[in-house]
């Protein structure tokens, strides 16, 4: 019997933080840091994103995100071909709604993600837009659990993932998919 066929087998969510990503044990093991704590977005228009790789099939039945103190931007979440870094689906510009919480989206059509390996992406379409997850990362860090980031000029996430740098304010942003609705 196939993982994908015993669906209470696969994990709950697909995160920048679950083990899938490989970046948590890194992240926390680094140094000093603030979970919880939410900070702007790393300036308009940038998208970040963490390589992942999983061996099964997995039914996404919703997008997820972690708001900060404030909620007044524009959030786009996807996931590229890692070796590609092409687009393979995101939800599109969706307001930010509710204050330090998980935001839940739910994809329409439904989708399945194949087994492989992705790069999950988040992208804010404003420098307004906060967000909340693991704080007071240095670059170096980031680079090491594999969070990238690229300019977009304010817009929803490109057809190609152009990653250039690790975000420079610090933030390690909680996001991803889950196989179940809220």
């Amino acid at each position: 019997m196939l993982v994908e066929d015993r669906v209470d087998l696969l994990p709950f969510y697909l995160s920048s933080y679950s083990r899938w990503a490989g970046a948590l044990s890194t992240a926390f093991a680094s140094g000093a840091g603030t979970f919880g704590s939410s900070t702007a977005w790393n300036g308009s228009g940038t998208a970040v994103g963490v390589f992942f790789e999983i061996p099964f099939y997995y039914p996404v039945d919703q997008v997820f995100w972690y708001n900060g103190t404030t909620a007044s931007g524009n959030i786009d979440i996807g996931y590229y071909d890692a070796h590609t870094l092409t687009k393979l689906w995101s939800l599109g510009l969706t307001a930010q709604s509710g204050t330090s919480q998980f935001q839940f989206t739910t994809p329409s059509p439904k989708i399945v993600i194949p087994p492989g390996a992705y790069l999950m992406a988040l992208s804010s379409g404003s420098g307004a837009s906060v967000i909340g997850g693991l704080t007071g990362r240095s670059v170096r860090t980031q680079y090491a659990t594999g969070m990238w980031s690229m300019e977009i000029g304010g817009s929803p996430l490109p057809a190609t993932f152009a990653p250039t740098t690790a975000p420079s304010n610090g933030l390690y942003p909680l996001f991803g998919f889950t196989r179940r609705a809220f």
